[in-house]
């Protein structure tokens, strides 16, 4: 079953947010207060500023992990408990936000692309909002995780007795990951539509649609790849591969015909996903955006009609 990483904006998905936090807590052996063990949710006074954003990940509609960001302030204790970045946010001007309450349920913890793609979600909410740079305090076990994202230490790892673990303290510059993550997509007027984006990850072997069914979603392709398959009355065939930065069933999403193919996770894949529903919302809202989905069929009829003439020419 796909995880679903999304922003957390509805009553449910934040208090989805906030029960999951206290299991994690718990797997993890440590001592909630007994307000907590009342409530079994994980709250402070950040999850109250106006700015906080929150991301979840479903897996079968079940919260397996979350993650958290906050304007950052040098006056704010919790903030700083652990370790002041007041010096960094002198340094790097610009708007800060602060990253933290990681939470994983156990089963998840070792997923390396969830744990990715939860840290690129929120990088991209935050870029959107012209957000500068971002801090977070790195446990060891996602050091690896952020490193490829593109943060970078701002000093050795130390132990935090207030988290009980060794960390690094470590930031990103949000202008320069947004390029570099916009640079690799092939249709980017589809990043018009970001609105309505969340992210999918599907392991090798699962199906993200099936040939003949309506269309209802289309699927950029972060990592990973994914196959192409025709069935015909007498054998499944597959047709071609697709690697990252392509846009796949658009048009069936669009029109809600029937899929003329099946797409097959060929290995651990994440993509960006466009439900029909919210996709639909925006262009009635903001009808001018019609013009970027139209530019995306334009170049699919035209890389149509190139094969065709390179078969025909062949033949």
């Amino acid at each position: 079953m796909a995880t679903v990483i999304t922003h957390a904006k509805t009553t449910k998905e934040l208090n989805d947010i906030l029960e999951l936090r206290f299991r994690v807590l718990e797997q993890s052996g440590l001592q909630a207060s007994d307000m907590f063990k009342f409530t079994r949710k994980l709250i402070d006074p950040l999850d109250l500023y106006p700015n906080t954003i929150n991301v979840i990940a479903y897996n079968n509609a079940v919260a397996v992990a979350c993650i958290r960001a906050t304007e950052y302030s040098s006056k704010e204790r919790l903030q700083n408990i652990s370790y002041n970045f007041s010096e960094v946010a002198e340094n790097l001007k610009g708007v800060c936000f602060f990253i933290d309450m990681v939470a994983m349920l156990q089963e998840f913890s070792s997923r390396h692309l969830v744990k990715k793609q939860l840290f690129r979600m929120i990088l991209i909410l935050l870029a959107r909002r012209q957000v500068s740079f971002a801090i977070c305090l790195c446990p060891v076990q996602l050091t690896q995780t952020l490193t490829e994202i593109g943060f970078q230490s701002l000093q050795d790892p130390f132990y935090s007795e207030p988290l009980g673990q060794q960390v690094t303290p470590m930031s990103i510059k949000l202008r320069d990951f947004y390029t570099q993550f916009i640079q690799k997509i092939t249709d980017q007027e589809i990043m018009r539509f970001q609105d309505a984006f969340y992210m999918s990850i599907f392991e090798a072997g699962e199906i993200l649609v099936v040939q003949g069914e309506k269309g209802s979603t289309a699927y950029l392709i972060e990592d990973g790849e994914v196959e192409v398959v025709v069935q015909t009355p007498h054998e499944i065939l597959p047709i071609s591969t697709i690697g990252p930065g392509n846009l796949i069933g658009e048009v069936a999403m669009v029109t809600n015909e029937p899929r003329t193919a099946s797409l097959i996770a060929k290995t651990s894949t994440s993509c960006i996903s466009f439900d029909r529903i919210d996709f639909m919302k925006l262009m009635y809202s903001e009808p001018h955006r019609s013009m970027d989905i139209f530019k995306i069929f334009s170049k699919r009829l035209q890389e149509s009609n190139r094969k065709i003439a390179e078969i025909q020419r062949e033949a």
